[in-house]
């Protein structure tokens, strides 16, 4: 198995102490999921990026302790370490479906590549019998699907677990890591903006949160990883909300709103630092923006900033 460990792939430390939370009992199996969001295929030198981004999403989007999955696999075979075979995952749906199983992640999409391939078919095998093996896991195999409401894993990846898990009958010949190169077009554009005040927030209206002089933090077509944060300074108590939206410039009046993430309270030094991640797919006519929101009057952004990578469609 070709194992790559948190600190091989760059994994931010989890947080305590619910980061630290260990299983109570064997597990009964291994449940497979997929990305749910557009993704499309990268070079391997670009996967530990991705997953990284993915932690954050988790970490700074969801609120969870760290990454969600036990173990998630490339299209390369790598197999790269989430919780592992020790610290509950929080992939499942439930408390008790975490417990119950570990939760292996295919790097596939619900759009841009849906379909495994043969590597990644033989690295999520790898995946499966090392937790059977040193987990222990026992040997029932399912989707995020069973037993809770959810498309996850995808028809493809699904009708695979159903089938067993059998490895692809063609044998597949992992070619050592090339040379880094200076320039490759299948690499992510990374995107840091860091910019000073921001919009004061009336109560429960929700305002634009520009970058620079641009009302959009992308625009398409890409397929992308972001993240926004925003420092808030306001009255202690007053609660934060985030949501971003897709916008096609034919259509500028009719966005597609994301439900509202709840980023946090002010604290009593009346200050909060809030962040939020997303991963998806933009058209040609599309753009990514972001809105803010406090559900009290005298709240003012003092500092904004982007952090993304994407990728060309």
């Amino acid at each position: 198995m070709d194992l790559v460990s948190r600190s091989e792939w760059g994994a931010r430390p989890y947080r305590t102490p619910s980061g630290a939370t260990r299983y109570s009992r064997p597990r009964r199996g291994v449940k497979l999921h997929y990305l749910g969001t557009g993704y499309e295929d990268r070079p391997h030198s670009a996967c530990a990026a991705y997953v990284r981004m993915l932690q954050a999403s988790h970490m700074d989007g969801n609120g969870w302790s760290d990454i969600g999955y036990s173990f998630i696999v490339c299209t390369h075979g790598a197999v790269f370490e989430g919780r592992g075979l020790d610290r509950r995952n929080s992939a499942n749906g439930s408390t008790a479906l975490n417990e119950e199983c570990y939760a292996v992640c295919l790097l596939v999409g619900s759009s841009g590549l849906t379909e495994p391939t043969d590597a990644q078919l033989h690295g999520a095998r790898d995946a499966i019998d090392y937790c059977r093996a040193q987990g222990p896991a026992g040997d029932w195999l399912g989707g995020h699907r069973d037993g809770y409401a959810t498309t996850c894993p995808g028809d493809a990846i699904y009708a695979w677990v159903k089938a067993g898990a059998p490895r692809p009958k063609s044998p597949t010949t992992k070619d050592p890591e090339p040379a880094p190169v200076k320039e490759d077009p299948a690499m992510p554009t990374v995107i840091t903006e860091s910019q000073a005040g921001g919009p004061e927030l009336d109560a429960n209206v929700y305002r634009l949160l520009r970058m620079a002089d641009d009302t959009a933090l992308l625009q398409g077509p890409c397929t992308y990883t972001v993240t926004t944060y925003a420092t808030v300074r306001g009255e202690p108590g007053a609660r934060i909300t985030l949501r971003f939206h897709d916008l096609m410039l034919s259509a500028p009046n009719d966005p597609s709103h994301d439900l509202p993430i709840d980023v946090g309270v002010i604290g009593p030094e009346g200050v909060l630092n809030a962040s939020a991640t997303r991963n998806g797919m933009l058209t040609k006519d599309e753009q990514l923006k972001v809105e803010i929101r406090a559900d009290a009057d005298g709240a003012r952004v003092e500092r904004r900033v982007l952090r993304a990578l994407r990728w060309d469609a």
